[in-house]
């Protein structure tokens, strides 16, 4: 376990970059909205949890649709928190934590207790449930079991945030305490049920998150606070950036980082953008301007949420993925021929290699054959293929006998989010015609 902790200052020069182009747009909500927090599954379905000003509950937007449905109506409470674990079940939680395992369409009422909301909520590698509140961390085992205390600090200390180093198992907390010294960030090892401090306190911990190196980032709203980081293996905290109020973090699979400022006591609000592990920052807020932003979300196609708290606009979406695209293939296959019903063609092996061809077919023209669209899958089927590089062939079943059949190819790159073919017109094509 940690014991010794120290806490270096790093000065860096925060030499901030204004985009010329909006980075953000806003996502319309329903009129006064009283936004509170949002999380988006893997389908890019929306959850908001919002307050008293529309009564209270939980709202959907499925398919980045401009129409939000309620999904979880709890009158006079407000639904402070938004968690969708891994298996898209949605977990909202005011004093009282609902779950849905059904995209929101029903929920049941896992825990109550009168006082305090639920801050944090964590469902782990091992499928156990954590929540944090005021005075402490609870623990779940499973759905319909019992919560055990796991964690217990004075009713003054509030457990902001919960993550997992999902390569260790370890578990991370972050709190604040409003009364004396502590607060800070607590450690577990054995699956949440011991915990050790191991740094930061009295710096008002409002947010944590983790690498791909597991390094770990924490956002604290002091007056001379600001974004902390634990490197892998290290017991020294080091201070990156001490002139914001940071009230939310969160890091992209490419380890960009992303932090969400308030902009109380005079400090300036909005979203600020790291590359290079928290040495220097960027200010992202063209189309959003200086908001208070409480809550940050990366959904799983790396576009970007924010929530701006006391604001007529209160959500916004990044234009574009935070994510990188793919670059397009350099060249074409070579010696692209048909052969009865079999294709064959020799793969490039210089430039920018493709990770699979598209090969389209057409019994009319090679004109009557739709060049693809990026980002658009086309699957196999009668007249498709999608062919692994390396291969150089494939194979059209069942063609009528005695007709002319006609082939174009367009190889492309892909991810889990993105595709970009090389369609340009003039792509390679060739035509056979089968056997009577």
């Amino acid at each position: 376990m940690k014991k010794l902790i120290m806490i270096f200052t790093v000065l860096i020069l925060n030499s901030y970059i204004v985009n010329s182009q909006d980075y953000w747009e806003i996502i319309d909500t329903p009129p006064g909205i009283d936004l509170h927090s949002i999380d988006v599954n893997s389908n890019g379905d929306m959850f908001i949890g919002v307050g008293l000003s529309t009564g209270g509950g939980v709202l959907r937007n499925l398919n980045n649709l401009n129409t939000w449905d309620t999904s979880l109506y709890f009158n006079n409470d407000v639904i402070g928190k938004i968690y969708i674990d891994k298996y898209n079940n949605v977990f909202a939680a005011s004093d009282h934590l609902y779950y849905s395992d059904n995209n929101g369409d029903s929920w049941t009422q896992i825990y109550f207790e009168q006082g305090f909301g639920i801050t944090s909520i964590l469902r782990n590698s091992d499928n156990l449930i954590f929540f944090g509140k005021w005075g402490g961390i609870f623990k779940y085992d499973s759905i319909g079991s019992n919560w055990v205390q796991v964690l217990s600090l004075g009713n003054t200390e509030v457990v902001n945030a919960i993550i997992e180093d999902t390569i260790t198992g370890s578990l991370y907390a972050g709190t604040t305490k409003y009364t004396g010294n502590g607060g800070g960030i607590y450690q577990s090892e054995d699956g949440g049920n011991i915990w050790e401090h191991i740094g930061l306190i009295n710096q008002n911990v409002s947010s944590l998150a983790l690498n791909s190196s597991g390094d770990l980032f924490a956002g604290t709203r002091n007056f001379i606070g600001g974004v902390f980081v634990l490197p892998a293996g290290s017991d020294v905290w080091t201070n990156l950036n001490n002139i914001e109020l940071v009230t939310s973090i969160v890091i992209n699979s490419e380890n960009s980082i992303y932090i969400g400022c308030s902009n109380l006591d005079g400090y300036t609000g909005g979203v600020r953008q790291s590359v290079n592990n928290g040495q220097t920052w960027e200010i992202i807020n063209t189309g959003m301007g200086d908001k208070d932003i409480e809550n940050l979300k990366i959904g799983a196609d790396g576009h970007l949420f924010a929530v701006a708290y006391n604001s007529p606009i209160p959500l916004f979406k990044s234009v574009n993925s935070t994510l990188p695209i793919t670059p397009q293939p350099s060249n074409y296959p070579e010696n692209f021929s048909a052969h009865n019903i079999e294709l064959q063609w020799t793969d490039p092996e210089e430039g920018i290699l493709p990770h699979a061809y598209l090969i389209l077919m057409s019994d009319i023209s090679f004109e009557a054959i739709k060049t693809p669209v990026d980002n658009v899958a086309i699957l196999d089927g009668h007249k498709a293929k999608n062919i692994t590089y390396g291969v150089e062939k494939c194979v059209f079943s069942n063609l009528a006998p005695g007709t002319e059949y006609y082939f174009r190819i367009f190889p492309y790159t892909y991810n889990s989010y993105s595709i970009n073919y090389k369609n340009e017109e003039e792509a390679i094509q060739t035509m056979k015609r089968t056997k009577e």
